[in-house]
């Protein structure tokens, strides 16, 4: 168990959510864990890190078997008077007209790559590859201000997601790459105090001590991989693809605008290499 005091914008903005979603979830016997830019935040915040762009949004990943125990949640919600319906958006509630809260279902309601929920506007879809292998082997809890204790995607289970989100819609997900490269960059403060203990075989590399820490990335995201055949090869045919599109391909690029602008392509194309190579190491149990 850990703990986080939350920033005063995100206590003021996200903990009269919290508050009504751990009551909405409760009443209706709903397991969820937090994910997206509110994730981020609270999992940086551990390490004392702080993210680089603030969030408006709250992403909460619900495991629900049927869509109607979804339906459920969210007539939950929307009769406490603070939720209203998003139009075209059957996957958000909107609370108290400024903040979009996106209910992401998992765990049953999954049909081929995605979730097909059937509303009145029509069939809407939605991906959710990886949330399960996530929920068991990539969350943690995590105490908020005393207040809520809630599961939250660690960080090597927000790389995986982020990957299969951008790799999903390239054209639109360009922060998940921000977020991604902002997670490399600071690994190594991450993982330092593991890095002798369980990772000294790689001081024995003469690789730059960034490329170890994305290389110890790898190692944490590999026991998320492990459960599923099809996910490993999701994730791996992402990073290999980017790695044989080189310095020249959007990943890399994208990778070195967020946080590398001062280092050359074959700088990010390395690190993204020593990721790749860590998934196929030895996995670690301990992850940050």
């Amino acid at each position: 168990m850990s703990n986080v005091s939350l920033t005063e914008y995100h206590r003021q903005r996200f903990s009269p959510i919290f508050e009504q979603i751990e009551l909405a979830c409760q009443k209706t016997n709903v397991d969820f864990y937090l994910v997206g830019a509110v994730a981020r935040d609270i999992s940086m915040a551990l390490h004392g890190l702080e993210a680089s762009r603030a969030t408006r949004d709250l992403d909460l990943a619900v495991l629900v078997p049927t869509e109607t125990d979804y339906q459920r949640l969210r007539e939950t919600l929307l009769a406490q008077g603070n939720f209203a319906e998003v139009r075209n958006m059957p996957f958000t509630l909107k609370y108290a007209e400024y903040t979009d809260v996106d209910l992401l279902p998992f765990g049953g309601m999954e049909l081929g790559s995605g979730i097909l929920l059937n509303r009145g506007e029509g069939v809407a879809r939605l991906a959710v590859t990886g949330f399960a292998e996530v929920y068991e082997h990539g969350t943690q809890l995590v105490t908020l201000d005393d207040q809520f204790t809630f599961r939250v995607c660690d960080l090597p289970g927000m790389v995986l997601l982020k990957l299969i989100a951008y790799d999903d819609r390239p054209e639109h997900r360009g922060k998940d790459l921000s977020d991604i490269s902002f997670i490399l960059k600071h690994y190594l403060d991450i993982a330092e105090s593991e890095l002798y203990e369980l990772h000294a075989d790689l001081l024995e590399n003469t690789v730059s001590l960034e490329q170890t820490a994305a290389r110890i990335l790898g190692r944490h995201i590999r026991p998320l991989l492990e459960p599923s055949r099809p996910l490993r090869t999701r994730i791996t045919g992402i990073l290999d693809r980017a790695i044989a599109d080189g310095p020249a391909g959007a990943i890399i690029r994208q990778l070195q605008a967020a946080q590398y602008r001062n280092d050359p392509l074959d700088t990010v194309l390395h690190l993204v290499q020593s990721l790749r190579q860590g998934l196929d190491d030895t996995p670690i149990t301990e992850t940050p």
